[in-house]
């Protein structure tokens, strides 16, 4: 301390000075970080999860939408009418295949891919077993279609549904422990 008492009175104004603008450049680059910090945990949210939730939700409507047309076909017993489902049909699948592209684009982790596989596994599964229920419904055998559709056609769309269900359940999940983050470094 004595030789801060040596010092001239403009020295030791030039050395406190230095003293406050070395912490405020301290603080300023904390405070960067941790503002680029919840900057990438928002764009997390933002750009990825959110999009990614969206996306599943997508599939799980299209699949849904074609289901109730396919089984609407079934029930269908005029020309007229199946030849609408048909035409909805085809609509929802170019519709679905769109909202596969989609959320493939967004797949982010490798257990998201592990259940969109088992998923894409499912609907191909299940498109099969439709175009069969659809011929099934378009020779007028409606008993063997609704059979097949209440049968192996459920079980095959109760898989991909539940694989769809996941899908929406991990994208969530990530939202939530990414805004999490961001909340940990808003309160630093």
């Amino acid at each position: 301390m004595r030789a801060l008492d040596n010092l001239k009175l403009s020295h030791k104004l030039l050395a406190a000075f230095g003293a406050l603008l070395l912490v405020f450049c301290i603080t300023s680059a904390v405070s960067l970080v941790l503002v680029n910090a919840m900057d990438e945990a928002a764009d997390e949210v933002g750009g990825r999860w959110l999009p990614s939730v969206m996306a599943a939700d997508e599939l799980e409507k299209q699949v849904l939408q074609h289901r109730r047309f396919e089984l609407t076909h079934v029930l269908s017993t005029s020309d007229a009418d199946m030849a609408d489902m048909d035409r909805r049909i085809v609509q929802y699948r170019a519709s679905l295949a769109e909202a596969q592209r989609t959320y493939e684009r967004l797949i982010a982790s490798p257990e998201a891919r592990a259940v969109y596989n088992e998923f894409s596994a499912a609907l191909r599964r299940y498109l099969s077993l439709s175009d069969r229920m659809l011929d099934l419904s378009r020779r007028n055998a409606n008993e063997e279609a609704f059979a097949l559709a209440r049968g192996e056609g459920r079980q095959v769309f109760t898989a991909l549904a539940d694989d769809l269900r996941k899908l929406v359940e991990m994208n969530v999940a990530s939202a939530a422990q990414a805004r999490l983050r961001q909340d940990e470094m808003a309160d630093k």
